[in-house]
């Protein structure tokens, strides 16, 4: 099955450590990783620290277009704020809480869980066997998180469309606000114009 895999850490140490060494991950017929990058939440805001890909090592240019960019860029970008704090009514989570992926979506469960100063991998594989990548984050005191690609493809078409949604919103809401101040300065000026004109005498 092909997967969006993310794993939190709680040390950021073993996140870059497993990160690392996930670059020398022998594919295999049981499990292939064809993406990874490394997040983290930095006082709030989720950003990316590093980023991988396993065909094209050289310039990863094609995390930046593909499944994995795009998802890192809705957790980095100002839908991931917004979730962050909307997503545990939308969910009722907390930290530690299990997550039925099924229901969750991975925008919204990650920009919830994944807590400030948390660092997380995020990666795209296929599994034959999902206890080889869960027996390698063994060692570390780690959280699996697994989304099908098709959930998660999904949910960032519909993250685009509510991201477009706020931007003309806010876009909507700055013009009226723009407005206001203009018909305020026009009655700003016309009264000081006013009273000029009342204290000039004849």
């Amino acid at each position: 099955m092909e997967n969006v895999i993310v794993t939190i850490f709680k040390t950021e140490s073993e996140a870059y450590q497993a990160f690392t060494e996930l670059k020398s991950f022998k594919q295999s017929e049981r499990t292939k990783i064809a993406q990874i990058a490394l997040v983290k939440n930095e006082a709030g805001h989720i950003a990316e620290k590093d980023r991988f890909d396993f065909e094209d090592s050289t310039t990863n240019k094609a995390l930046e277009g593909g499944l994995i960019g795009g998802l890192v860029g809705f957790l980095a970008g100002p839908l991931g704020l917004v979730l962050g704090y909307s997503a545990g009514s939308l969910y009722g989570l907390a930290a530690g809480d299990a997550v039925d992926t099924a229901e969750a979506g991975l925008i919204d469960v990650v920009a919830k869980k994944l807590l400030a100063g948390e660092t997380a991998v995020i990666a795209l594989v296929q599994e034959n066997d999902e206890y080889v990548l869960d027996n390698y984050f063994a060692k570390y005191d780690t959280q699996i998180l697994r989304w099908d690609i098709a959930t998660v493809a999904t949910e960032i078409e519909a993250a685009a469309k509510v991201e477009a949604n706020l931007q003309n919103q806010a876009k909507a809401q700055l013009k009226v606000e723009r407005k206001a101040a203009h018909k305020a300065k026009i009655e700003e000026l016309k009264n000081s114009a006013k009273e000029k004109l009342a204290k000039l005498k004849f």
